[in-house]
């Protein structure tokens, strides 16, 4: 930042705003709308605000998701000078609220569009907010008002199954790697020893709150989390809460709480502090040696083809954090997936593709939201299941702990009012397990169905990669 204030940034910043060249999106928007940035910033970022929900995310226009970034970024400023002014005047020192007003319009920007064209120029008014800030010492103040955290997070866990069908652990090579992805039949497995070199492994990082704190602007920054058993349960629900909060309210869950979930969220792009923590994995960028006939891939028959989707120019990051308990339905991804375990454990059970006719995939949602790659069958209640049948096995034949385990979750499998689907071939289905430690990695093969529960405050990073 050299000689240069935070007023030389802001003013500099304001000028690059009003050029915009011929190809940038936001010329779509039209002239009247772009001169009204400069004029009302906020009212600009309630008419983007409701542009970017009319249509599904992929489908809204690039010039909405611009005009509300440079709205955005322009109303930060705007606050950013009269605090500078103000103290300069009245020598007031920096308030709170005015840093959390600041920092949640520049989140939202991030959080809603991604920031196209702009996401380094928030990034550096984040990095220029919190030098401003450690300059009037409002760190120790901070310090001095709150809580300290705790050291780390809570060791509490819930119930460990047992595993059955263990998917083989072994220090894969990258050269081994390449091999079974040659194989005719790809299977997951799970790679121990892979994030040696990851300096969130290390003792005091990821698995302390005060390190995590420190990464986002004292816990200020803004993060997205889903509320409810899954996002399949009736009573899920999103929103959006600063990080201090989440890790402060949401990580320690009294029995009959709501979980909380912060999950499949691109929080690296959005704080790259915390991306300078982790490596993508060699893994991802493996080629198979040889190319295998579709045909030969008995257990991945059904695979989503190449045509279908694009694949990634680099691997796909994506961040869940989260208590005891949170869980991911059972689902596919139409990527290969690389999930690395930070911080506690995690139980996985997956199925290959050719048991996806016992899967009972989900259809199109009245709201026209196609759900095939997830299945009905709720399996968080196959494993109750599975603890309260005595001599119960993975065959499903026991029918009354079944019921059992739909009563206990306030459904009653006789009861024609409540319609619960019953699954008579998903006792057929074969599937491989694991609890994922700390450290390991597991591969997951596109198209392979996963069922994913944290048996402890867990946070993992998902690699998705074609």
């Amino acid at each position: 930042m050299s000689s240069e204030t935070i007023e030389d940034y802001c003013v500099r910043v304001l000028q690059d705003l009003a050029t915009h060249i011929d190809d940038d999106p936001i010329n779509s928007c039209g002239k009247e709308l772009i001169k009204s940035i400069l004029i009302d910033p906020e009212e600009v970022i309630k008419y983007a605000n409701e542009k970017l929900h009319i249509f599904p995310f992929n489908d809204v226009q690039e010039c909405w998701k611009r005009l509300y970034t440079d709205a955005s970024i322009t109303r930060a400023i705007d606050l950013i000078l009269e605090q500078v002014q103000t103290s300069k005047e009245e020598r007031i020192t920096v308030s709170e609220k005015w840093l959390n007003e600041t920092a949640n319009v520049l989140d939202m920007a991030l959080i809603m569009t991604g920031a196209p064209r702009r996401e380094a120029i928030i990034h550096e008014l984040f990095a220029w907010l919190e030098q401003y800030s450690e300059d009037r010492n409002l760190r120790n103040r901070d310090r001095k008002r709150r809580k300290l955290p705790p050291s780390t997070f809570p060791k509490s866990t819930v119930r460990h199954p047992e595993i059955i069908y263990p998917i083989p652990k072994l220090p894969t090579t990258t050269s081994e790697f390449a091999t079974h992805l040659s194989s005719s039949n790809v299977h997951p497995i799970v790679i121990t020893s892979a994030l040696e070199d990851w300096h969130a492994r290390k003792l005091g990082t990821w698995d302390s709150p005060s390190y995590l704190l420190s990464k986002t602007f004292n816990g200020r920054r803004l993060v997205p989390i889903e509320l409810g058993t899954s996002y399949t349960s009736d009573d899920f629900g999103q929103t959006i809460i600063r990080f201090r909060e989440y890790i402060e309210n949401h990580l320690t869950i009294a029995d009959g709480e709501q979980l909380s979930y912060l999950a499949q969220h691109d929080l690296f792009a959005q704080i790259p502090a915390l991306r300078k923590d982790i490596l993508i994995p060699k893994f991802c960028y493996v080629l198979p040696t040889l190319t295998a006939s579709p045909n030969d891939h008995t257990e991945n028959s059904n695979l989503i083809s190449d045509n279908d989707i694009a694949p990634p120019k680099e691997p796909l990051i994506k961040a869940w954090l989260g208590p005891a308990g949170t869980l991911s339905p059972l689902h596919t991804d139409p990527y290969h997936n690389i999930l690395a375990q930070v911080v506690g454990s995690k139980y996985v059970r997956l199925y290959p593709p050719s048991e996806t006719p016992n899967l009972y995939p989900r259809g199109v949602t009245d709201e026209g939201i196609d759900m095939s790659n997830t299945s009905q069958v709720p399996v968080e209640l196959v494993e109750m299941a599975a603890e309260i049948g005595e001599g119960y096995d993975d065959t499903m034949e026991d029918d009354e702990a079944m019921g059992e385990a739909f009563a206990d979750e306030g459904m009653d499998e006789d009861d024609d009012t409540n319609e619960e689907p019953s699954f008579p071939q998903f006792h057929q289905a074969r599937y491989v397990e694991t609890i994922l430690q700390e450290g390991e990695c597991l591969f997951i093969p596109v198209g392979w169905w996963h069922y994913v529960r944290s048996l402890s405050t867990s946070f993992s990073v998902s690699f998705w990669w074609n």
